[in-house]
């Protein structure tokens, strides 16, 4: 793993990669991991108490970090918001906010978001639990959940260019991929198995599932639009 200093300006990083610096003091964390996707942040805690990596974003905003700082200590964020200032110190320093509020399962907020591990098996879910994961190069989110209850598995894209939260979900039964790969490659789907695929392939394929949903030319019953 190489380091970068952790002076280096936001603005100096480049789009969608990983930065790494060592962990700061407000987290147990060996290294902290930082990359800029849009105009959300990515963290990342490797090491130390961490036996596995714990990934999270958090919008770079004011609306944002007066969220977090309303969260920490009940006023405003009121330094300036701009990534030729920022540093990726700043980051580390103000990590253990964000980190806390993800920590916390009784406090909603939609500015500052857990990155669940993507190779989790989709039999391993609890079933009406969302699972965020960083979304797919093919699709213009940013951030991708999925639920899955009884048969059916639900998607909904976050971020990037779209405006508002946009949901769909996808029946998983066989008949129901066969329709959506006849749909995009005319064959059918040979690889339905609960207990090997998980959350990276639901991502995936959800994009294929999003292109039906906006195909109004398309008559199909195995994906619906669901109410943003």
């Amino acid at each position: 793993m190489k380091l970068t200093s952790s002076t280096t300006k936001l603005s100096e990083l480049k789009e969608d990669v990983w930065y790494f610096i060592k962990g700061g003091f407000g987290q147990s964390s060996e290294f902290t991991g930082v990359k800029i996707k849009s105009n959300w942040i990515y963290i990342k805690f490797i090491g130390g108490e961490f036996e596995k990596q714990f990934t999270m974003t958090f919008e770079y905003s004011q609306r944002s970090l007066n969220a977090i700082w309303q969260y920490n200590s009940q006023e405003d964020y009121d330094h300036p918001i701009d990534m030729d200032i920022g540093t990726l110190e700043w980051v580390n320093d103000i990590a253990d906010i964000p980190f806390a509020i993800c920590m916390d399962l009784g406090y909603s907020n939609k500015y500052v978001i857990e990155i669940s591990d993507p190779t989790t098996k989709l039999a391993d879910l609890s079933e009406g639990k969302w699972y965020l994961v960083e979304a797919s190069t093919s699709i213009i989110n940013g951030v991708t959940g999925i639920k899955r209850e009884g048969n059916w598995i639900f998607v909904k894209y976050i971020g990037g260019v779209l405006e508002k939260h946009f949901k769909n979900k996808f029946e998983y039964p066989l008949q129901s991929l066969n329709g959506l790969t006849h749909y995009y490659f005319q064959d059918k789907y040979e690889h339905m198995l609960i207990n090997t695929d998980g959350l990276n392939w639901a991502k995936d394929i959800a994009t294929i599932f999003f292109a039906m949903c906006k195909d109004d030319n398309f008559n199909q019953k195995h994906t619906f639009v669901l109410e943003t």
